[in-house]
């Protein structure tokens, strides 16, 4: 994570404070903050990241001790909400977001868009990491339906990684689990991105190829308009609940439509 100051005016002791923390310097950032007790561990950049933020982005593991020893917040939000245990999910800190767990950051805060440190590692392809929230009974959303579009699930379905999502099942997600808005399912973000693995992996799982979003329409039918022939073959063979047949060589409604 780079940091921008350029348009920032803050004193020289604050920018080279913050430098320090980015390029990961611990006796630096220690020597500051001891020199300048009137610097808050607590400064934050233009988008309110916290030094514990930035630390943790850049997986600095020595800067954010030094910081929580000093006292910085764990779970301080930044602008966008998102805690430092968070950033260092995003960008696959294991070691970090040990320590931050082991200092008793609290791993299930959501932010208003449904986002997660686990959404965030699974974002990431950072399997490692999945499976070290698993281990720390971090909280799963296992409802049918979720107020964001963005559930682990959805995300580890469109990222392609079977091994991600196969664990986020094994945790009690329902492979049919939904964006409440939209009635959209893992198996029709598998037909959207052709994702035959993916697909298969849902429907093994439980997926019901059946299911409607709220334009009515299955997963074959998304891949069907979506021309996504691998997946639409497969699903031709799993779903009961099909349209009138249009055309067998995977070919669009829209288009045949078009063609008249």
């Amino acid at each position: 994570m780079e940091m921008d100051n350029s348009s920032i005016t803050v004193p020289q002791s604050i920018r080279s404070l913050l430098k320090a923390v980015e390029d990961g310097e611990p006796n630096k950032v220690q020597h500051i903050l001891e020199q300048n007790t009137g610097i808050s561990v607590e400064t934050t950049d233009a988008d309110g990241n916290s030094l514990l933020h930035i630390a943790a982005a850049n997986g600095h593991e020595e800067v954010v001790r030094i910081l929580s020893i000093k006292g910085a917040s764990l779970d301080r939000p930044n602008s966008f909400s998102w805690t430092p245990l968070m950033q260092a999910a995003r960008y696959g800190h294991e070691n970090v977001a040990l320590y931050l767990m082991n200092k008793k950051a609290k791993i299930n805060v959501t932010t208003a868009m449904g986002i997660t440190a686990l959404t965030l590692a699974t974002y990431g392809g950072h399997t490692k990491l999945i499976e070290l929230f698993m281990n720390h009974d971090v909280l799963v959303d296992d409802s049918e339906s979720v107020p964001y579009f963005a559930s682990p699930l959805a995300v580890a379905t469109m990222q392609g990684r079977d091994d991600n999502l196969r664990r986020l099942l094994k945790k009690g997600i329902p492979p049919d689990q939904c964006f409440k808005f939209t009635n959209w399912t893992p198996l029709m973000i598998a037909a959207l991105t052709g994702q035959l693995p993916m697909a298969r992996l849902l429907v093994g799982k439980g997926a019901n190829p059946n299911f409607k979003n709220i334009q009515g329409k299955t997963a074959l039918e998304i891949a069907t308009d979506c021309e996504m022939k691998e997946v639409r073959g497969y699903l031709d063979h799993k779903t009961t609940d099909k349209p009138a047949r249009v055309s067998e060589s995977g070919e669009s409604i829209i288009a045949a439509v078009k063609k008249g």
